[in-house]
């Protein structure tokens, strides 16, 4: 039967704590054992510190979930077709574009174009046909 090296430091080990050694095996014994409780109390605290960074981290996640979830609720309120539809009516005075109440007229069509101010001539290379163009409510009230 072959010896076994892990029956023999186990022996060797409980000899030592034990006290039936030399003073010079306990003392090393005593020092690895004392060296792997550090070791492992080092481990649980660095692990306890670790869990409570995990649980910060967590709850800052959460925060800005719901966060994000109020945004984009208020950003869906704000954005909303009747609130943009309101204003535009209440605030600039625009008339919702019904297809049958309305037409699109060529403003001047035959006539040479008018010489626009500096200022609007960015506006109307950006978007050329804009300046031409307007609507005009009809009604049938107006005889029209």
């Amino acid at each position: 039967m072959r010896k076994d090296p892990y029956r023999k430091f186990s022996r060797l080990m409980v000899s030592a704590l034990t006290g039936h050694s030399k003073v010079a095996v306990t003392i090393a014994v005593y020092s690895v054992v004392a060296v792997l409780l550090l070791a492992y109390v080092s481990v649980q605290i660095y692990a306890g510190v670790l869990r409570q960074e995990i649980a910060m981290l967590e709850q800052q996640r959460v925060e800005a979930k719901e966060a994000l979830n109020n945004l984009t609720g208020e950003f869906v309120l704000l954005s909303s077709r009747d609130r943009v539809v309101e204003y535009c009516e209440n605030r600039l005075g625009m008339v919702r574009l019904d297809g049958e109440n309305f037409e699109v007229l060529a403003v001047n069509e035959g006539a040479a174009e008018p010489a626009a101010p500096v200022a609007l001539t960015e506006t109307q290379d950006a978007i050329p046909s804009a300046a031409r163009y307007t609507y005009r409510q009809t009604n049938e009230n107006l005889g029209q």
